[in-house]
């Protein structure tokens, strides 16, 4: 906006493919860098000179060595304490349909892209995640939330990242999702939009309780002849169990979970299952901090299956292994641990952290 550049500190861009993924971009935990160790937006600061379009273009070519085509402004965000330059966010969005994988990663750790409801899972700056579900109302339709193109200041009752509007009501987002408590750390920053909702029960504004969404998890149980359980270990940059022993596990898309957990052993493992051949072994429901939001995740057992484990996604795991009962490995999953011990004893239902 015109008479507005010189109140620009710093840049950041939503890149979002054809199926509605954001690139996300993980960044350092040990150095003196805002936001460290979160998943966030490609971006960084202006050089001298250089308007916001100009800086995204550069940021965009040096992280990630990409040029695209159309980069343009969406909203803006605004940053306070340490190690940043106290001032606005211009956040640009732009269109691009690569494999993550491919991406050169000059400084951080790596790029990666998230649907909306799986970034519940994961440690997002929180200025990055408000702008991404800003992005997601306003391509979903709710005006409610649709941002002008030079980032105008949200409208009377609306707090900056808070997502508080002034009847008492919240805003869900507007795939159903329950966003995360924004924590507003030293460091963070607040994204103008604000159609968030700050606690893990949604309700409307005129005061009625509304359902919240559960993610529902599918997970494998398979136990060889001699009674061993088939545990694989997650990669080291996974975005959820970094490094631990968890069971081979998915999520649904649109199908049932019994057909996702066919699809998953097959996909992940060169495991051959046939639908009746699974069984349903237990159920885990957990919150893994207050207000965040439920997951319910579902074990099923195979009574038998064909071929041996093959490690086909070594991005997610790096090698499967048989372990005895009495053996597990550590670290493990915790509720992967609780899963093992309830079908042990026979019982079909646990919970955690409520």
């Amino acid at each position: 906006m015109p008479g507005e550049a010189s109140a620009v500190h710093s840049t950041a861009v939503l890149i979002v493919n054809s199926r509605g993924q954001y690139l996300l971009h993980l960044r350092d935990a040990h150095k003196p860098i805002c936001d460290p160790g979160t998943w966030s937006l490609v971006g960084g600061g202006s050089e001298d000179g250089e308007t916001p379009h100009e800086a995204i273009v550069r940021e965009l070519r040096e992280e990630t060595g990409l040029v695209l085509d159309e980069v343009t402004p969406f909203t803006r965000a605004e940053a306070h304490g340490p190690y940043v330059t106290e001032g606005q966010i211009q956040v640009f969005v732009a269109h691009w349909d690569g494999d993550a994988h491919t991406l050169p990663v000059t400084e951080g750790i790596m790029f990666a892209w998230f649907d909306v409801a799986t970034m519940a899972q994961l440690t997002m700056c929180d200025w990055a995640y408000e702008a991404i579900l800003a992005h997601r109302s306003q391509a979903s339709g709710d005006e409610r939330a649709v941002p002008s193109a030079g980032g105008a200041a949200p409208a009377d009752g609306v707090r900056s990242g808070g997502g508080v509007r002034s009847g008492g009501g919240t805003e869900p987002a507007a795939d159903g999702a329950v966003p995360r408590q924004p924590s507003a750390p030293p460091g963070t920053a607040s994204a103008t939009p604000a159609a968030i909702t700050t606690t893990a029960a949604a309700a409307s504004t005129d005061g009625v309780s509304r359902g919240v969404k559960n993610v529902l998890g599918v997970h494998l149980y398979l136990e060889n002849p001699a009674g061993e359980i088939l545990l694989g270990r997650r990669h080291p940059h996974s975005p959820f169990a970094a490094g631990l022993w968890h069971f081979l596990a998915g999520h649904c898309e649109q199908e049932s979970a019994v057909a996702c957990l066919v699809r998953e052993a097959e996909e992940e493992a060169g495991l051959l299952i046939r639908p009746e051949d699974v069984e349903f072994a237990h159920a885990v429901h957990l919150i893994h901090r207050p207000g965040g939001q439920p997951r319910l995740q579902l074990v099923f057992r195979a009574r038998r299956w064909q071929g041996e484990p093959q490690v086909r996604e070594p991005d997610k795991c790096l090698a499967w292994r048989w372990w005895p009962r009495e053996e597990l490995p550590e670290p493990i999953v915790p509720y992967a641990r609780a899963a093992i011990d309830g079908i042990g004893v026979g019982r079909l239902y646990s919970e955690m952290g409520w």
